[in-house]
């Protein structure tokens, strides 16, 4: 290799290197990006009632089961000052006792790990199905300490679809295993969804590899829409009591005026 080939060579590999080994502060192109202001917050029972998620993010996707079977989902996502809220529907036409749905998040949206204290949600069994809040313990993602599950999800199945709710709080007190997030900060998440086929098993992912952060989608903490403007009051502005007593002394001096012209009016006739 000649000495010019060989230095644009080492050049290269140099900042390609130096780029993999930059601080990451995101996720490379998201595939799905995911933010609404709840209103209302959603009653998390496992029924998505006509209006409920209106409000909500949305998106259509469809993946293929690792034994090669297509699932058309669709993924709700809102938030209002307190909790982050998740819905999702899943074609299905069994409920199984090992069936589950469970989030990953990378807390502070780094694209590195999963990291110790990355927070977990799951819905595993039989529908209603029994909510775990999880964490990345060190060896995999583990249950919370007993006691310190925060939020709620319910499952509900009605022989063609399962249907998930999950509501989380946007920050807990439990800092070492749950998130904490604030109105406009970014949460990278995905989902794993397990099928028990009666001692088989059939998994899909969501939108990126469960245990890549980097393929994570976000999710975008929402803030309440800006209050609209008050309109002016019809015919014109009313002073306030302030503005009266500012106003006083021209008042009067504009009635002085007025009838003192009226008095040397009727003096000249």
């Amino acid at each position: 290799m000649r000495k010019p080939v060989l230095a644009s060579f080492l050049l290269v590999t140099a900042v390609l290197l130096s780029y993999y080994c930059l601080p990451v502060s995101g996720h490379i192109l998201p595939a799905v990006v995911l933010s609404a202001w709840a209103p209302t917050p959603p009653t998390i029972n496992g029924v998505l009632a006509p209006g409920e998620w209106a409000a909500a993010d949305t998106e259509t996707f469809t993946v293929i089961g690792s034994n090669g079977r297509p699932f058309n989902c669709k993924i709700y996502v809102m938030n209002d000052a307190t909790n982050l809220y998740l819905a999702l529907e899943i074609p299905d036409t069994d409920d199984e006792d090992d069936d589950s749905l469970g989030f990953i998040f990378d807390n502070n949206h780094n694209g590195i790990g999963p990291e110790v204290g990355d927070d977990g949600l799951s819905n595993i069994g039989f529908s209603p199905g029994s909510f775990q809040d999880s964490y990345i313990d060190g060896g995999g993602l583990g249950p919370d300490p007993i006691g310190l599950f925060d939020g709620s999800s319910v499952h509900t199945f009605d022989g063609a679809f399962h249907y998930y709710e999950f509501s989380h709080p946007l920050d807990s007190a439990d800092d070492p295993h749950d998130f904490s997030l604030s109105l406009g900060q970014t949460v990278g998440f995905a989902m794993l969804y397990w099928e028990d086929l009666d001692g088989a098993a059939e998994t899909f992912q969501w939108p990126g590899n469960f245990w890549e952060p980097m393929s994570y989608g976000d999710i975008i903490i929402a803030s309440p829409p800006a209050p609209p403007a008050p309109k002016p009051p019809v015919g014109g502005e009313v002073l306030s009591v302030d503005k009266l007593t500012l106003l006083a002394p021209y008042i009067a001096a504009t009635l002085l005026i007025a009838t003192t012209a009226t008095i040397i009016k009727k003096r000249r006739h």
